[in-house]
Parts: structure tokens; C-alpha cells; sequence
């Protein structure tokens, strides 16, 4: 078998994360495991494991693979979507903004978002409607948008007032 590893410069590139390379002796490399390592925590069960596995205790994919009882590849594309799906920012969006949110749409957006599930699996497990979930999904992809688009003003040169507002920088 081939030897698989890994390349979090990719998957950071792939999620829309920092596209400078990752140094290994630290700074990126190191920040992204961290970052990886707390969000890891809103994971359930046998996905946390794997991905805590291989941040924390460094296992390589092949003891990984021979726990799990799959391949090597087969760890490492599991592995590469959990990384992908940690990095990608819309289930943080929803807990940032954890307020603007019931309990019903953050249970959708976790089941969208970090399990993966269809819109229709959605529905049938929480017992609502297909409408519902494509609401509660259109709703996390507004206040997504809403976010990026004040997270841009605020590096353009402007602030975050104490009113929330957009604030041009003197």
C-alpha cells in the first residue's frame, strides 16, 4: 500500500483558508492544527476521535486505517473531509451567532453542515418539512454573506463600531 498523507496547505486552499504555505516548524502549520483541534470538539463520536487522533497524537493514516478496518486511502479521504468540513466556516457562523438562531435551525445546520446529511435525511430526522430546512439553510447562507460582507469593510479600512455598525478608519 501506498503511503497517504495529508497536505493541509490543500485543504486549507480547498476550504478558502490562507493559500501561503504552511510552515511545519510552526506558525501556520501550528495554528491550523490548534484551530482544527477546538473545532474538532463539536464533533460527536468516532469522527472526534479519528480527527483527534491525528492532530493531537500524530497517527499516521495506516494505524488509523488498521483501527477503523479500512484502507489507508479510505482514512485519508475521511480524514480530508473532516479537516474540509472543520475549516469551512458556515456551522461557526451559526454558533457565533448562536442568538439570531432557534435550537430546531443550529440541530439543521449541524446535520447539514458537520454530518452531512441530505436536505431530505434532515427533514425525515427531525421531523419537519423539506421547506423548513431549505429556510433554515437559506438563513445560514444570508447571515454567512452578512458576515463576509462586514468582515471585507473591516479590512478595507474599516472598523466595527461599539453600535455594530461599519466605521470608517481616521
Amino acid at each position: 500500500m501506498a503511503k497517504v498523507q495529508l497536505d493541509l496547505e490543500k485543504i486549507s486552499a480547498a476550504a478558502g483558508g490562507d493559500k501561503s504555505p504552511v510552515s511545519h516548524g510552526g506558525g501556520l502549520y501550528a495554528d491550523m492544527a490548534e484551530l482544527l483541534a477546538n473545532r474538532a470538539e463539536i464533533l460527536t463520536g468516532k469522527d472526534r476521535d479519528l480527527i483527534m487522533m491525528y492532530l493531537e497524537k500524530g497517527c499516521s493514516m495506516a494505524p488509523l486505517a488498521r483501527i477503523a478496518g479500512v484502507s489507508e486511502s479510505t482514512m485519508a479521504r475521511r480524514i480530508h473531509k473532516l479537516v474540509t468540513r472543520l475549516l469551512n466556516g458556515s456551522y461557526i457562523v451559526c454558533l457565533r451567532n448562536y442568538g439570531r438562531f432557534t435550537r430546531s435551525e443550529l440541530a439543521v445546520a449541524k446535520d447539514y453542515f458537520l454530518h452531512r446529511r441530505t436536505i431530505a435525511s434532515i427533514a425525515a430526522k427531525r421531523k419537519i418539512s423539506i421547506y423548513l430546512v431549505r429556510k433554515t439553510m437559506q438563513k445560514v447562507r444570508d447571515i454567512t454573506l452578512e458576515q463576509s460582507r462586514t468582515n471585507r469593510k473591516t479590512k478595507k479600512g474599516f472598523t466595527k463600531g461599539s453600535d455594530g455598525n461599519a466605521n470608517l478608519r481616521h
